[in-house]
């Protein structure tokens, strides 16, 4: 049986892995949700994060001001276990995020990190000119993160058998093992056709081997040896602020929405349990809307 231990230990994992955060940053992370489990043990209450409540976090909050915490120290506690119960929601660890309705101290809140088309294209020009089998393995890694918006963990897992490029769909299981069918264009399907029959076999003949993705021995390659790759052209790039692996994510949600794609579209491709994890990405349009407003109205200065 998992414990809380498990859960915190899963999520600090993306946090570094997925996200590419600092051990700095990941470290306070932890030291937040500690705090919380912390006041929840000096309430005699027998933390289970699934039995967690609004009225638990509201608790904590006036706790803490009452400690005499500034409002910014405050913001970042409750950013950090609002950050925490998504994945666990995500994860389908729990049903509802209790930290959902609760403003921040401050109302200011940290947008995802999305790379620009231009930023995209230097990348996968770049990644695309490495003429080796592990250029291509990288080319069609990138390009199927970012046509999909899966996760890292996710691309990883693919099997042979998750592919298929007649139908031009991928079966994808999530956190939480919730399998969804991800459609891929035309040029995705190019480059996966291509490393699956040119270059994959050069990295292994055995038939047994399943994996989509492999390293060098011909073994499964890893989530860290996808950010070891990541960062390795994130530093010949000079890329290292905007290049890390969840980027691709949240790039592709945005750019689908500045397309024209409806939110609950998004929400499905993405595998959010909740709309309201995909709604941040809205506040990532307003400015893309608005100064497309700015660009073409007659009256706009």
């Amino acid at each position: 049986m998992r414990n809380l231990n498990n859960e915190l230990e899963d999520f600090l994992e993306h946090l570094r892995v997925e996200r590419g955060l600092s051990h700095n940053t990941i470290t306070a992370y932890k030291h937040d949700i500690h705090c919380f489990v912390l006041f929840l043990n000096k309430k005699s209450f027998k933390v289970n994060w699934d039995k967690i409540k609004h009225d638990y976090i509201s608790k904590y909050l006036f706790q803490i001001m009452k400690d005499g915490l500034s409002d910014s120290t405050r913001a970042r506690r409750l950013a950090s276990l609002k950050t925490f119960f998504s994945f666990l929601l995500e994860a389908n660890i729990i049903n509802i995020d209790p930290t959902e309705d609760i403003k921040s101290p401050r109302n200011i809140s940290k947008l995802p990190e999305v790379m620009s088309e231009d930023d995209i294209n230097k990348l996968f020009d770049f990644v695309f000119s490495n003429k080796t089998k592990e250029g291509y393995r990288d080319f069609a890694m990138l390009e199927l993160l970012y046509a999909t918006g899966m996760r890292v963990s996710e691309l990883v897992d693919l099997k042979l058998n998750d592919i298929d490029l007649n139908s031009q769909r991928i079966r994808c299981m999530g956190k939480g093992s919730k399998e969804r069918i991800l459609p891929i264009h035309e040029n995705s399907k190019i480059v996966l056709d291509n490393y699956i029959h040119k270059y994959r076999p050069e990295f292994t003949k055995l038939r047994n081997e399943k994996n989509l993705f492999l390293n060098r021995l011909g073994k499964k390659l890893s989530r860290q040896g996808f950010w070891f790759i990541l960062k390795t052209y994130a530093v010949k790039l000079n890329l290292k602020n905007k290049l890390y692996p969840h980027v691709f994510r949240h790039s592709f949600a945005t750019h689908l929405l500045h397309g024209g794609a409806s939110l609950r579209h998004v929400q499905v491709l993405l595998g959010h349990a909740s709309i309201t994890t995909t709604q941040i990405y809205t506040h990532l349009t307003d400015d893309h809307l608005r100064d497309e407003f700015h660009r073409a109205h007659p009256r706009s200065s």
